[in-house]
């Protein structure tokens, strides 16, 4: 019963905070581009010639794919996860356009999104797992994981399961009008 109501509570909150992140205006949005990128570089430390995984912005996470040029653009390689159906966990190619999978790589640093988080670095996915288990894979590799997200998204506590994998950080970005 206990599971259940988790289950539900998680359903809840990710209808709620998918619709707050989605009217997330598109001025704000593309401000948060920016933001993002500038608030990453300043906080999170990175070595020189890292491996850095982003992603591709889909249902109103945040686009990082400017702040995924920049650090290209410093001598980062950027790699993306793909979803190999004989895996359960992701795995990363490098970021290329039109790019066949060739090799999969280890990252060493992952620019995470998420639908809600709070204060306790807990993330709220869609709900597959796939970053739950790629966490749990790949953070005794030293993979580090940081969320991002807009302030709206902070929930005070959501519900964790013994599955759920807490984030390394969390950089968000807020609207200051």
């Amino acid at each position: 019963m206990y599971k259940l109501n988790i289950i539900a509570k998680k359903r809840e909150l990710r209808e709620k905070y998918r619709k707050v992140r989605k009217e997330v205006s598109e001025d704000f949005a593309i401000r948060a581009a920016s933001l993002i990128e500038e608030t990453f570089i300043e906080n999170i430390i990175i070595s020189e010639s890292k491996i850095v995984a982003g992603y591709i912005p889909r249902d109103g996470e945040i686009n990082v794919i400017p702040l995924m040029q920049k650090l290209q653009g410093l001598g980062h390689k950027i790699i993306v996860p793909i979803v190999d159906q004989n895996s359960d966990y992701l795995l990363f190619q490098e970021w290329k356009i039109d790019s066949q999978i060739e090799n999969y790589i280890v990252p060493n640093i992952v620019i995470t999104p998420l639908i809600a988080f709070d204060q306790n670095l807990n993330r709220l996915g869609f709900g597959g797992g796939w970053y739950d288990r790629t966490i749990e894979k790949l953070r005794p590799l030293g993979s580090k994981f940081i969320g991002v997200a807009y302030d709206l998204q902070f929930c005070k506590q959501l519900p964790v399961e013994d599955h759920d994998q807490a984030l390394d950080n969390i950089v968000t970005v807020y609207d200051k009008r």
